[in-house]
């Protein structure tokens, strides 16, 4: 896990500021890492989590199951866009230097 010192910084401010079960984001954190590194040979990181963190932490009204619907949606934008092949047309559009640099 190449983000391991971002990660663990991330998932402690929101179990501090949301009082949120640490043990419980990780053991759904580490399943997927798991399910992603048998897939893929590779643990993906989840980057879109860390912009919902972000708001989470720097917006109070922003709470649990604001965080979990973004979640959902995220997930299922992904999903959609990745089952469709609409995910090649993003490639396209937006060159790898710049999803390399993000």
């Amino acid at each position: 896990m190449g983000d391991l010192n971002t990660y663990i910084s991330i998932v402690l401010s929101l179990t501090l500021a949301r009082d949120l079960n640490l043990g419980t984001i990780l053991i759904f954190t580490n399943i997927y890492n798991i399910i992603t590194g048998t897939i893929y040979g590779i643990p993906m990181p989840v980057q879109p989590m860390k912009a919902i963190t972000a708001v989470t932490l720097s917006d109070p009204a922003f709470n649990v199951p604001e965080i979990m619907a973004s979640s959902i949606l995220t997930g299922a934008t992904l999903l959609v866009l990745g089952v469709t092949r609409l995910m090649q047309l993003v490639y396209k559009l937006i060159p790898s230097c710049v999803v390399k640099g993000i």
